[in-house]
């Protein structure tokens, strides 16, 4: 077996080093890395887009036809989410919402938020979408934001099936950059608040976090 020399190691050492930082830079996070790392499919689809000169590619077309938000087509009206989320006394918005969510207006989406499954253990958000059939997954059941308005407004009034006191509540939305952002709601009984994070920038979610979604 041919063993390459100390320079050609330093120097693919290097490039490596200089790769990360540029993605870091990016918005990519050690997430990200560790799930390619896990993931034999992850790693086949990120070898075959390297090979490929790097294309750009249109996630959503992954996302079967069926999967996708209905209300493009439906011409629904229009929902400000950046007039609601908002901070006030009874309810606490992270501003990093903002930063990573796009809060434009947009189409409603009238479809429930439904509870897909409840933390086992600890888990980072690599570990989760590996938990629930992978990235892809965990992208196609995705919800809207104009859902996370709707639930929080009916949590507010008292009258959410699904937001209730001293749940833990975790939902994956598509963020500015593209990937996916956990968005973290809190209902302790005194204060409702909701938190915004970038994949992987957390850390592990609790144990008995109720992840929802489509």
């Amino acid at each position: 077996m041919k063993i390459a020399s100390l320079e050609n190691v330093a120097t693919g050492m290097g490039q490596v080093s200089k790769l990360v930082r540029l993605l870091a830079s990016s918005g990519i996070t050690s997430e990200h890395l560790q799930y390619a790392i896990d993931n034999k499919s992850a790693r086949a689809n990120l070898v075959e887009f390297l090979q490929a000169g790097c294309p750009k590619v249109d996630y959503m077309q992954s996302v079967p036809k069926a999967t996708r938000a209905k209300t493009k087509a439906e011409k629904l009206p229009l929902v400000k989410p950046a007039e609601f989320f908002v901070s006030s006394d009874q309810f606490y918005v992270d501003s990093n919402l903002a930063r990573n969510i796009d809060l434009s207006p947009c189409a409603d989406d009238t479809r429930d938020l439904k509870a897909l499954f409840t933390l086992p253990r600890p888990m980072s958000d690599s570990a989760i979408a590996t938990h629930s059939g992978g990235l892809p997954e965990l992208l196609r059941k995705r919800p809207a934001l104009p859902q996370l308005m709707r639930e929080c407004q009916l949590a507010l009034a008292g009258r959410s099936r699904l937001f209730v006191k001293g749940g833990f509540y975790l939902l994956y939305i598509e963020g500015r950059v593209g990937s996916l952002c956990p968005v973290c709601v809190r209902c302790d009984g005194v204060r409702f608040g909701l938190f915004c994070y970038r994949f992987g920038q957390f850390g592990e979610w609790r144990k008995g976090s109720l992840v929802c979604g489509n």
